[in-house]
């Protein structure tokens, strides 16, 4: 029994440990290894696959609803598919939110893969309701969403390093998240409290051209406490 169970977990690390996740921004190219005799499952984060093109004698599935060779779970919209041939071949993906991938594939003979495409940047979907959002309604939702730890609906999230940055009264500034949409972006930077003495701010300090919007965690900084600083304004104006 114990051997089996060691075997049991063994086996079991080395399916979890095949899982790729692929960051992807539309229209883009990626290379993957797609096993030849073991099923493969592909998704997109947070979208669903819609439509498969793929060569007939390249792809095939064990789903009998299969379109073009690949075969989809309904109920995650997740391709499970396995490559027919020895040879490289391409296929491509169309998404609901209007995402294009295309799909290089090295056939390869091991285990089946768990391929995750994660966006990068907005669907067409989703920009669209940004676009038609009228525009005070869409800062406060952008700062609402930002102050909840969350990407607006139609933006993307990037997590940043920035440098420490030293302002009046004591206090160390330092940019931590960046959403960014096609009409605004909101950042999102820390406060630090790096004096001895306490500190009161005011929104309007942090406001100048092209800036819409702005919150803090705190009005009131004691010695060496830290908040949060949020701006949302005109895109490549906000910093």
């Amino acid at each position: 029994m114990k051997a089996f169970l060691i075997m049991t977990l063994l086996f079991s690390s080395v399916i979890s440990a095949d899982v790729v996740h692929i960051p992807f921004r539309e229209n883009s190219t990626h290379s993957v290894h797609l096993s030849t005799n073991n099923l493969n499952r592909i998704s997109v984060k947070g979208d669903f696959i819609t439509h498969v093109i793929c060569p007939v004698v390249a792809c095939a599935s064990v789903s009998t609803r299969a379109a073009n060779g690949i075969g989809t779970d309904d109920s995650t919209r997740t391709l499970r598919v396995f490559s027919a041939v020895t040879v490289p071949f391409t296929f491509y993906i169309v998404t609901r939110q209007g995402r294009h991938i295309s799909v290089n594939v090295t056939p390869y003979q091991h285990l089946g893969r768990r391929i995750i495409f994660v966006p990068l940047d907005a669907s067409a979907t989703e920009k669209a309701v940004e676009k038609n959002t009228p525009y005070t309604t869409l800062l406060i939702r952008v700062m609402k969403r930002m102050v909840q730890g969350q990407a607006p609906d139609g933006f993307s999230k990037t997590l940043i390093h920035g440098q420490p940055l030293a302002v009046d009264k004591g206090l160390r500034l330092v940019e931590r998240v960046r959403y960014e949409g096609d009409r605004v972006e909101g950042r999102v930077y820390r406060l630090d409290n790096v004096s001895g003495h306490t500190v009161t701010l005011s929104p309007s300090a942090f406001y100048h051209h092209g800036v819409r919007a702005v919150a803090l965690s705190l009005q009131q900084f004691s010695p060496h406490q830290s908040g949060w600083l949020y701006i949302v304004g005109d895109r490549y104006a906000a910093s």
